[in-house]
């Protein structure tokens, strides 16, 4: 068992360098990023990692010794400073070439903290030495990883999940922390993942069919999906069985929502009603003051209450009251446009929606008003995806790259990494820093960042 010791630490006068931001701070502040999973420093311009950057540990606490995120200490046995992640001791710098047992730092004990001015620079006494904290043993030579999910990287590099083999898939559903993922092959089974779409499982319970549209509760324990002129089906395992809900009776169904804790959930049928449920999808109610449309899919708030939808060759809808009445939102692009696919952020202010032939549009209270995002240009935009606090959105071009922004949609970069194709929907955890999505007749595609 590891001891570890208390810190003592030890700040240096700082020198004139430019304050970090986001956060704002001076040269030598530390704080933990509970995106990246790791202890930072300002070295007087950025944010530097002082460990590996693990954005996928759950942050349940550290045990031998008990450490909750962000806790620092000092591990004598390996003569390094270590901090908790929110699952392991981590170490600062490299451990191997740690040293114990000396006189000390310039008088100081083992584990004191210094900010060293002249290398710019965090450091640690290992009992002999100050050590450079940071990422690996050299981190004035090496380019520090990004300090969060941001422009530069969201969306940049993407990994073909060939496991589950191509197909042409029926979208995508991805709990709040990225870990749990659903989709379906249309003709084929219902697929889920455990590991953010590392490795995959065919759930051959319901049967093969032609899925439409997948919705889950934010621990990824509550799904619905619904076939194409069959049944809704629901699981509150993560995907493991699956019940056929026969209350609504069989459609065409046109994608789903659900609210964090699964229990509010909305769906329609094509060219039919929209349906809601409170009581994750055991009974449903028809919602006939909308009308009979084409339905395209739906997006809804983290509580239920607030949702959104359009009509293909329609109009945009949205809802306030868990889509008991509708409001349709006329005048968007000039008023009835070729819609296909909606989004919206945790609170259900901000949403989004893609049109099959012109730009895509944003709001940013709930519905009411709408700005026209002409920066990514006129095409035919294939499904979106958005973050909870609807600064991350990710979308794609029907036979071309996919797309990301940072800023709620006000500006959007095309990603190449996954190559050009028809994308079969988007999904993404909470933050954004997960992302899944599949082509026509091709594979699985996730992207991870930082």
């Amino acid at each position: 068992m590891k001891t570890l010791l208390a810190l003592t630490a030890l700040l240096l006068p700082m020198a004139a360098f430019a304050d970090c931001t986001n956060p704002a701070a001076t040269a030598g502040k530390v704080i933990f990023n509970s995106n990246t999973k790791t202890m930072q420093y300002c070295n007087g311009t950025n944010w530097v990692n002082t460990g590996a950057s693990i954005p996928g540990a759950t942050q349940s606490g550290c045990t031998t010794p008990p450490g909750v995120p962000g806790a620092v200490a000092y591990n004598p046995t390996m003569g390094v400073v270590q901090f908790c992640n929110g699952q392991n001791w981590v170490d600062t710098a490299c451990a191997a070439e740690r040293t114990t047992g000396g006189p000390g730092c310039s008088g100081k004990p083992a584990g004191s903290l210094r900010y060293a001015t002249t290398p710019n620079e965090l450091q640690f006494c290992d009992s002999t030495n100050w050590v450079a904290m940071g990422f690996g043993c050299s981190p004035s030579t090496t380019t520090p990883p990004p300090a969060s999910c941001d422009s530069t990287n969201y969306g940049l590099t993407w990994t073909a999940r060939t496991g589950p083999g191509t197909g042409t898939w029926g979208g995508f559903a991805s709990s709040a922390d990225g870990t749990k993922l659903v989709t379906g092959k249309n003709g084929g089974n219902i697929y889920t993942s455990t590991d953010s779409g590392v490795t995959w499982t065919a759930r051959t319970g319901p049967g093969t069919g032609t899925w439409k549209g997948f919705a889950s509760s934010a621990d990824g324990t509550k799904l619905v999906t619904g076939k194409n002129n069959g049944n809704i089906y629901t699981s509150t395992d993560s995907g493991v069985t699956w019940t056929a809900r026969t209350g609504p009776g069989t459609g065409s169904w046109t994608g789903f929502a659900s609210s964090a804790d699964g229990t509010k959930l909305v769906t329609a049928k094509d060219n039919g009603n929209i349906y809601t449920s409170t009581d994750s999808g055991v009974t449903w109610t028809a919602r006939t003051g909308a009308g009979s449309r084409s339905w395209i899919g739906f997006a809804s708030s983290a509580d239920g209450t607030k949702l959104i939808t359009a009509e293909y060759g329609g109009e945009v809808y949205t809802s306030t009251n868990s889509g008991v009445n509708w409001t349709a939102r006329t005048g968007i692009a000039g008023g009835s446009q070729l819609w296909s696919g909606v989004a919206s952020s945790a609170d259900g202010t901000k949403l989004v929606v893609t049109n099959y032939a012109l730009y895509i549009h944003t709001s940013t209270n709930s519905g009411v008003n709408w700005t026209t995002r002409s920066s990514a240009g006129m095409t035919y935009w294939m499904g979106v995806a958005s973050s909870d606090d609807g600064t991350k959105l990710i979308t794609g071009k029907d036979g071309g790259s996919i797309y990301i922004s940072t800023n709620s949609g006000v500006s959007w970069t095309a990603r190449t990494g996954a190559g050009n194709g028809s994308w079969n929907g988007f999904a993404t955890n909470a933050d954004g820093t997960k992302l899944v999505t599949g082509k026509t007749s091709g594979n699985i595609y996730t992207s991870t960042c930082p």
